[in-house]
């Protein structure tokens, strides 16, 4: 009885790791093409930065939530929602 116990567990084993193969292309791309965009995006929304300037986007000042702010007053934000 405990061979037979032994191969079940070794038969979940491999296929626990066969659905996990089968998935990790698609959690891979995922993370790759939405959440990484995403994440940045969000880093992005806290800074102060110009595409004509010559400093990079990492190298932009800090303002945390004052584009937040400045959005919420802005009156043709305020008509458009």
């Amino acid at each position: 009885m405990s061979s037979k116990r032994g191969t079940l567990s070794r038969i979940k084993r491999r296929e626990k790791i066969d659905g996990w193969l089968f998935v990790l292309p698609f959690v891979i791309s995922t993370l790759v093409f939405f959440a990484g965009p995403l994440l940045v995006a969000f880093i992005l929304s806290f800074k102060e930065y110009s595409f004509l300037d010559q400093n990079t986007i990492w190298q932009a000042k800090w303002v945390g939530f004052d584009n937040y702010i400045n959005a919420f007053k802005d009156p043709i934000f305020k008509r458009l929602y």
